[in-house]
């Protein structure tokens, strides 16, 4: 199955923005941090998102992914990764494969 539509204007808005690490840096330093929670907090989340059984499964595959990645990426580009997920599980065109 090929990207959705929504999917698809997601993708096409990320080329848009060439220069997001620049924008980052500059505005990183107007807010305080995050609340930190942990992987499994997140899958949590991720998992309680899900409004289908093929997406409940993505999620723990997704996650542990982008955890293992982590530790080799700038912050920005592993939160990036997180919200990607995110819009994935709420993408009701969505329907990835059993």
């Amino acid at each position: 199955m090929g990207i959705t539509p929504n999917g698809r204007r997601a993708v096409d808005r990320g080329r848009d923005r060439p220069h997001a690490e620049d924008i980052f840096m500059q505005l990183s330093h107007r807010d305080s941090a995050i609340p930190s929670i942990t992987w499994g907090e997140l899958e949590g989340i991720f998992h309680a998102l899900a409004d289908t059984d093929a997406k409940r499964v993505m999620v723990r595959h997704l996650v542990e992914g982008t955890r293992k990645t982590a530790p080799f990426l700038p912050a920005e580009h592993t939160f990036r990764e997180i919200v990607c997920i995110a819009s994935a599980l709420m993408d009701t065109d969505f329907h990835p494969a059993d």
